[in-house]
This record gives structure tokens, C-alpha cells and sequence, in this order.
């Protein structure tokens, strides 16, 4: 359905009003809560938990205890990737493709690492200044080491996998 002004008018003033829903007010012009909210950031409405004086919900910072969960899954869920790399590659069931596909997945989660462990939001959020509350976890000295430890591991992995390709 496409909006003419007055329509586009109208959910602007209900949404900034704040008293349907978004699933109400989609209901009136025949569109999803979900198509509502991508207006309203299309068209840069003052967010809904802004008006209310709630913090926005696109950062919160993680605790440490958070973070350092995280960062144990991800090097767990790594870890595992690689050793059925190394396993693949003993049995010789390792195609070229297997190895390129993995080796972006693993790269993907270490990038994931790096994000877990940053203390500052992206971009778009206000820098804030650090204080003893936001300075770096402890928990990111143990994730630099997990980080460096895949990352070799992972070196060994494809060091392997070129020398297997160069003597076939």
C-alpha cells in the first residue's frame, strides 16, 4: 500500500503520541508493526523509548561476566570448527571448498571475538568517557589470548592444508 502524505502524516502523529501500539496502528493503514518502526527510522521520528526517557536498547554495555561467557563460547565453538578441520584433513575428506567455507566461518567468529571484547559502542552511539566502570574488562586480556591462540592455530590449519595441496 503506498502512503500519501496525509497517511504518512497520521501514523507520524500516532506513533509520536504514543497511545496505539504499533500492531494498532499498522492495522489502520493495512502494514505490519515492523513496517511502522522502519518509517519512523526512515523518516528519523524521535524513538518511542526516547519520548519515555528510556535509555536506547541498540548498546547496552555487557558485564564482565557476560563478556567473558561469550568470549568462552565463541573460542569453544571455534575450537571445535578447527579440530574438525584438523580431523577432516587427516581423513582426507577436506575439499578446497570445505576448507574456504570453514575458514570464512572462522574468520566470521573471530570477528565476532574482536566485537565481544570491545568496550566502546559502534560508531553511531555517543562516545562516552571511560571511567573505572567502562575501562576493560579483565576479562579481555584472556580473550586477546584465546584470540591469538585460534589465530594460530588456525595458520597451522591452512599451513597444512597448502602443503597437503602442494604435494598432491
Amino acid at each position: 500500500m503506498a502512503l500519501d502524505k496525509a497517511a504518512l502524516t497520521e501514523i507520524k502523529r500516532l506513533h509520536q503520541a504514543n497511545e496505539l501500539t504499533l500492531d494498532e496502528i499498522g492495522a489502520r493503514y493495512g502494514m505490519a508493526a515492523t513496517s511502522v518502526s522502519k518509517l519512523a527510522r526512515v523518516h528519523g521520528w524521535r524513538s518511542r523509548s526516547e519520548m519515555l526517557g528510556r535509555a536506547s536498547r541498540s548498546f547496552r554495555p555487557a558485564t564482565a561476566r557476560t563478556q567473558a561467557k561469550l568470549v568462552r563460547r565463541l573460542y569453544d565453538t571455534i575450537s571445535m570448527m578447527l579440530e574438525q578441520m584438523e580431523a577432516d584433513m587427516r581423513s582426507g575428506k577436506l575439499t578446497a571448498q570445505d576448507f574456504e567455507r570453514a575458514g570464512k566461518s572462522v574468520a566470521a567468529m573471530i570477528g565476532g571475538l574482536s566485537k565481544a571484547t570491545a568496550t566502546e559502542p559502534d560508531g553511531d552511539e555517543k562516545q562516552k568517557p571511560k571511567s573505572a566502570e567502562t575501562a576493560a574488562p579483565p576479562a579481555a586480556d584472556e580473550a586477546e589470548r584465546l584470540h591469538r591462540e585460534i589465530i594460530a592455530r588456525f595458520e597451522r590449519v591452512q599451513k597444512r592444508r597448502n602443503a597437503e595441496a602442494g604435494s598432491g
